[in-house]
């Protein structure tokens, strides 16, 4: 999903949004870290969220898989609440 709504936003002439991921799969690492930037890639549980990114940091917040597959899925929601800045908003991803 953030390669999708990296290339939407150019369509609204914005070019370089800061993206970041977390991902507990590492498959998907390295594709992250070229969409992101390698400095911005977590290798790591989704519980884990709020150990890297610092509260009230982003204003979207996605996730791409769907949440019951957690094993707590509403501590994962209160930690990602955390890193939102006032306004923000956090989806989830259908696919």
């Amino acid at each position: 999903p953030i390669l999708e709504i990296k290339n939407k936003l150019r369509e609204y002439d914005i070019y370089n949004p800061e993206c970041c991921a977390i991902t507990s799969d590492g498959k998907y690492y390295i594709d992250l870290q070229t969409v992101c930037g390698s400095e911005n890639v977590i290798s790591s549980k989704p519980d884990d969220v709020t150990d890297y990114f610092s509260s009230a940091a982003f204003d979207y917040i996605i996730i791409g898989n769907c949440i019951n597959n957690y094993p707590e899925p509403f501590r994962i929601i209160r930690k990602v609440y955390s890193l939102l800045k006032k306004g923000g908003e956090k989806r989830q991803s259908v696919r």
